[in-house]
């Protein structure tokens, strides 16, 4: 029973005193936040209201975008790297920003499965079709 007075009376005193409390807080602040156009610096001119689609864009949209304006078709590396005869004297270059990466290898035109092999930087690798790859570092990856 004393538990129950006890949360009862706590829950009056908070509902009656917040409210007085955060707004004298409010009222005597002098620091007012600064006004800003959600639009600026998205805009291509002065005199458009509303942003581009460049402007418009967030996240990962936006980087895509950046990436096409750079001239770089593919940032994802989804269109993959065209073999040469891939020798051990002439490998395949794959390029990489970590220290190792696995890449996939389809063997024959007619493959439904996809041979795995882990390439090291600096090293050369041969895949169990025969054909040899090298991993070199990334250079200029924005």
């Amino acid at each position: 029973m004393a538990a129950l007075l006890a949360r009862n009376a706590f829950a009056l005193t908070r509902r009656t005193l917040s409210p007085r409390i955060a707004s004298s807080v409010k009222s005597y602040s002098d620091i007012i936040p600064p006004l800003y156009d959600p639009a600026e610096g998205k805009t291509a001119s002065k005199d458009v209201s509303l942003p581009d689609g460049l402007g418009g864009s967030v996240g990962i949209e936006r980087w895509e975008m950046i990436q096409e304006a750079k001239g770089i078709e593919d940032p994802y590396d989804l269109h993959g790297v065209k073999l040469i005869p891939g020798t051990k004297e002439q490998p395949t270059i794959v390029r990489s920003t970590e220290p190792t990466r696995t890449i996939g290898c389809l063997c024959d035109e007619d493959a439904t499965t996809i041979r795995y092999t882990r390439l090291c930087l600096g090293e050369t690798s041969r895949c169990q079709c025969g054909h040899f790859f090298s991993l070199v570092p990334e250079e200029g990856n924005a």
